[in-house]
């Protein structure tokens, strides 16, 4: 009788390490990132705003918790996770100059 090696099966994404970012000059908006106090985790979401210098940096938390802003000298580390799973995207420009241009309209009409 002949035997076959089992055949495998779905290859199962292993999910990604987050890296540590010592700079924080060196996110974007929209990066996804952990924060961490002392080994624990503090808070988690998008980057909304980011200093030029890296300094300060405002965060939406996940789960509608709001923003919050962290300054880098709170000896706080940040992890940046990649995007797969967490798809915050800019707002449409498009949107935007449609949202002026209503405005523009209803007040040209009154």
């Amino acid at each position: 009788m002949t035997t076959y090696p089992h055949a495998p099966g779905p290859k199962q994404e292993t999910p990604q390490k987050p890296e540590p970012i010592s700079n924080w000059y060196k996110l974007s908006r929209y990066d996804y990132v952990e924060i961490y106090r002392q080994g624990e985790i503090i808070a988690q979401g998008n980057i909304d705003m980011l200093a030029l210098d890296g300094s300060v940096l405002w965060l939406h938390q996940d789960e509608g918790k709001g923003r919050l802003m962290f300054l880098q000298d709170e000896g706080l580390r940040v992890y940046k996770r990649p995007h797969a799973g967490h798809t915050a995207k800019p707002p449409a420009k498009n949107r935007v100059r449609n949202d002026l241009a209503t405005l523009y309209n209803c007040q040209t009409e009154l």
